[in-house]
């Protein structure tokens, strides 16, 4: 036997691999590469603290995934790891931050309130940037709100920006009579810039100047509203005085006897009397009339003690009998505060029976002539009629001393 190979022998057949394990071995290829997971998207306020070693106060810790199963209590699971929450808690927390991470996933944000506005201008590095922010990230806020805010803040540039970007809209030049009112709303407000020695802290007539040239108008209202609402008390009211000249130079709006009646009613002294010194506003007799039918005292013993108004004491005395007896009015303040109505109507009196040369003595002194003469001749008269007039005269005796 030769040890060649047989050439009639068919050919051998190469073995068979299967599938299944060519198929596992093609998966021992290496591992594709794996990107990096984004870092995820986090509030502001985390951020800054986790950069300043800081750990926030509001977070929560929650297990790590687990790579294969374990037992529950085994001392060898993965350690815990510290999940912040939403650190910013108001709008103004969100707006400070620039955070739009809490701004998308909280919903308790809702409008910017003024005094948050206020805060946000006085605090915040730059103001602007914070506005656009907000404007570009549709944080609600109200355009009005927001000038005040700016006005009380003193921040004038950012007062015109604001004004101007948002005028279409806010103030638009087809309804004049809204920037009319936001203009008699800051001349209204205009005391709350004032400290308590009436030195204003905001130059006001640089802002309402700018609403004039913008397109607002001033109205006799708001002479009104300075009258109404403005500081007028003894050394305090240079504020009030010079709006009132702002007002007639750069508005053209010129006090008068209608402006004369408002402060009479809110017994404004010093603006009555800045009215007829300083603009030319005459005194009336009617005024002392208004006066007396308010109970205001002191401003009829102005109007004629000091300003020497014409006036007549009978009509006087008649229009406030009057007024106490029928006005509703005085009713109604009487019904509210009866002491002090009270008070004021026997001051008012006593002072006009003093003017005619009334005083309680002198009164005594006739009734107990009246009363003597009647004595005399009491034969004459008839029981019903005799009886009558003693009370009568008793009555006026008892106002004699009420009047004391």
């Amino acid at each position: 036997m030769s040890g060649a190979p047989d050439a009639s022998a068919p050919p051998r057949k190469k073995p068979r691999t299967c599938k299944k394990k060519a198929f596992a071995a093609s998966e021992k290829k290496a591992p594709p590469k794996v990107e990096p997971e984004p870092e995820r998207e986090r509030c502001e306020r985390t951020k800054a603290n986790d950069a300043a070693g800081k750990i926030s106060t509001r977070s929560s810790t929650k297990e790590a995934p687990k790579a294969e199963k374990s037992n529950a209590f085994s001392t060898g699971s993965a350690p815990a790891t510290r999940v912040a929450e939403l650190t910013c808690q108001t709008t103004y927390d969100v707006v400070r931050a620039r955070c739009g991470f809490c701004l998308k996933k909280k919903s308790m944000h809702i409008n910017l309130y003024e005094s948050s506005i206020v805060k946000l201008f006085q605090e915040d590095p730059d103001p602007k940037q914070a506005l656009a922010w907000m404007q570009g990230n549709g944080v609600a806020y109200e355009v009005r709100s927001a000038l005040r805010a700016l006005l009380k803040t003193n921040k004038f540039d950012l007062f015109t920006y604001l004004f101007e970007t948002t005028r279409e809209k806010t103030f638009p030049i087809s309804a004049p009579g809204i920037l009319n009112e936001f203009f008699n709303e800051l001349v209204s407000n205009a005391y709350g810039l004032i400290t308590g020695d009436g030195v204003n802290l905001v130059p006001i007539e640089k802002y309402l100047k700018f609403l004039i040239d913008s397109g607002a108008k001033a109205q006799p209202r708001n002479v009104n509203a300075v009258l109404n609402n403005g500081v007028w008390t003894d050394g305090r009211s240079e504020t009030s005085e010079k709006l009132l000249h702002f007002l007639k130079n750069e508005g053209g709006v010129s006090p008068d006897v209608s402006h004369a009646e408002v402060a009479l009613l809110r017994s404004n002294i010093n603006g009555l009397k800045f009215l007829h010194d300083v603009m030319g506003v005459p005194y009336q007799a009617y005024h002392v009339s208004m006066a007396c039918e308010n109970l205001d005292a002191k401003t009829v013993k102005f109007l004629i003690d000091d300003a020497g108004v014409n006036h007549d004491i009978d009509e006087l005395y008649a229009s406030l009998r009057d007024a106490w007896l029928h006005s509703e009015t005085l009713h109604d303040r009487r019904y509210e505060d009866p002491f002090s109505i009270e008070r004021k109507y026997n001051e008012l009196k006593k002072y006009l029976r003093a003017k005619k040369g009334w005083s309680p003595e002198r009164d005594r002194e006739r009734l107990r002539t009246i009363l003597t003469l009647f004595e005399n001749h009491k034969e004459t008269f008839q029981t019903a009629i005799y009886l009558d007039m003693c009370q009568f005269l008793k009555r006026l005796h008892q106002e004699t001393l009420m009047n004391d």
